[in-house]
């Protein structure tokens, strides 16, 4: 590689790190609020945040179209799920022997997606996971 080209490559790295080190990153600042949107069955999905950047709150509607088939909501209030540094939550939830699995990413100051699954044991028998998404309000 010639000098010239070796310059070049030089200030192109030089100016793309400059570039990624003063963009802010995702989670840099979630805003407390709620988000609010739906899952790919499009039932309704609530998550809330505090300042603390903690899910404080998680509605997720599912339908699991198991042996008999039945519509559950899942409702988790007075939580303090932390947001990882990269964006990312997890929140579990048991109720007798059912029990519901959120994953979710805060992709934007302004949007979150994820997945949630239920497995259900009781009186409705059946698995189900669905892929989410929630926009600030």
């Amino acid at each position: 590689m010639t000098g010239s080209k070796r310059r070049l490559v030089a200030l192109i790295a030089v100016c793309l790190v400059a570039v990624l080190a003063s963009m802010p990153s995702a989670l840099a600042s979630v805003p407390a609020g709620t988000f609010a949107g739906d899952t790919s069955q499009d039932r309704p999905v609530t998550v809330r945040v505090n300042a603390k950047e903690e899910v404080t709150f998680f509605k997720v509607v599912i339908e699991v179209t198991g042996m008999f088939g039945c519509v559950v909501t899942w409702k988790a209030g007075d939580l303090d799920a932390p947001i990882a540094d990269d964006g990312t939550f997890v929140v579990r939830g048991e109720d007798g022997l059912d029990s519901v699995v959120v994953k979710g990413e805060f992709v934007s100051r302004r949007r979150a997606e994820g997945t949630a699954k239920t497995s259900l044991i009781g009186d409705c028998i059946g698995d189900k996971k669905v892929t989410w998404s929630a926009t600030r309000s």
